[in-house]
């Protein structure tokens, strides 16, 4: 199979129906059908999704973003199917670049914003990817500025502290994979 050729797959997605500037608390009056949504927030930031039941769906977001993040408006486009939903997600996270759907871009709350430099921004980018390469942890540029942040007001040495848990969150897989490994 020759890699140098691509192929372009053309596929109508059939969008029925296209609610604009949904506020928050007339998220009970929306269908619970198949759907893709876009999310914006006070602050600007835009999160998309995709579901079987919008409605749900989306009381589950009031639910869960709004102590972390303050609903503006919501888009919707109402799909036939599940697949056409998938489709059009992925099609819209591409053009949009929505920063919510990244979560490392959230270090905290927005009531707690904490602005960072560039260059501390990218320190804490190659300690996620030790973290990730050297020891298999995933984990979010958000997670790492709350730890420092915890630690900072801990007056605790920060290096040490997460040189130390690494270690153990390292032993810890070893042993279960140990475990594994025997049975």
């Amino acid at each position: 199979m020759n890699n140098e050729s691509k192929t372009h797959i053309n596929y109508d997605i059939s969008v029925t129906s296209v609610i604009d500037n949904i506020p928050l608390e007339d998220i009970d009056m929306l269908p619970d059908e198949c759907g893709v949504y876009i999310i914006t927030f006070l602050c600007g930031r835009k999160y998309v999704g995709s579901t079987k039941t919008l409605r749900t769906r989306l009381n589950y977001h009031r639910e869960s973003f709004n102590g972390e993040y303050q609903i503006k408006l919501i888009r919707v486009y109402l799909v036939e199917d599940v697949f056409d939903s998938r489709i059009l997600e992925k099609i819209l996270i591409k053009d949009i670049k929505p920063e919510v759907n990244k979560r490392d871009l959230f270090p905290v709350q927005e009531s707690e914003v904490v602005k960072i430099s560039k260059d501390l921004y990218d320190e804490i980018k190659k300690i996620q990817a030790s973290l990730y390469s050297e020891y298999d942890i995933r984990v979010t540029i958000g997670n790492i500025v709350k730890i420092f942040i915890e630690k900072a007001k801990e007056q605790e040495n920060i290096t040490e502290w997460l040189s130390d848990s690494i270690k153990a969150e390292k032993e810890e897989k070893d042993k279960k994979k140990e475990l594994v490994l025997s049975e």
